[in-house]
């Protein structure tokens, strides 16, 4: 029984005598202690929740940039190998001509991008018309630090080097999470 410690009761004996007895219960200081533990418990306890939900979201986001930067990576692996570098095209970081007439341009843009104050990448699909319809390739929240494509010599081989820092976007700079990929990839398509 939780309580606190109340005066004796009187009772009476068969004799006529008063005598009292006393009811179990806790005292003052008994509750303090009992209250200034349970607090420093939940504050523990607490500390240790908010920690975790902090760590977890520091994850989450340094999954989806990876996962942004691996699918950035791997569309520019795909679009060199089954194209040829267009070395005529300078406005854009990258672009790939295909058999068909079409092509493939990727680049960064600002202010278009599913976060509109922070820098995406886009890929524009140049059609047989010469007509370009672009689309971001990274998502909302991750932002684009850096995008450079070195491209070789042609005489040499049709190959491009690509370097890319993406971090999250919209954040406190000590939140901040970001991850760098890289990658050479040649062409498949030989032109003799």
């Amino acid at each position: 029984m939780i309580g606190v410690r109340l005066p004796a009761a009187p009772e009476s004996s068969e004799d006529g005598v008063v005598t009292t007895t006393r009811r179990p219960a806790f005292t003052l200081i008994e509750m303090l202690v009992a209250i200034a533990v349970f607090a420093i418990v939940v504050g523990l306890t607490s500390d240790l929740f908010l920690t975790a939900t902090r760590q977890q979201r520091r994850t989450t986001a340094r999954a989806a940039l990876e996962e942004d930067a691996r699918f950035v990576i791997e569309t520019i692996v795909r679009e060199v190998r089954e194209g040829t570098l267009d070395r005529s095209v300078t406005d854009a970081g990258i672009a790939v001509m295909h058999m068909d007439g079409t092509g493939t341009r990727l680049r960064t843009a600002v202010g278009v991008c599913p976060t509109p104050s922070s820098s995406c990448i886009e890929i524009g699909r140049v059609a047989s018309d010469g007509s370009i319809a672009w689309a971001s390739l990274t998502s909302a929240g991750v932002d684009v630090d850096a995008f450079d494509v070195q491209v070789s010599d042609p005489e040499t081989q049709d190959a491009a080097t690509v370097h890319l820092v993406l971090s999250t976007a919209g954040v406190r700079p000590d939140q901040r999470e970001t991850t760098e990929a890289q990658t050479t990839v040649v062409s498949r398509v030989y032109l003799r």
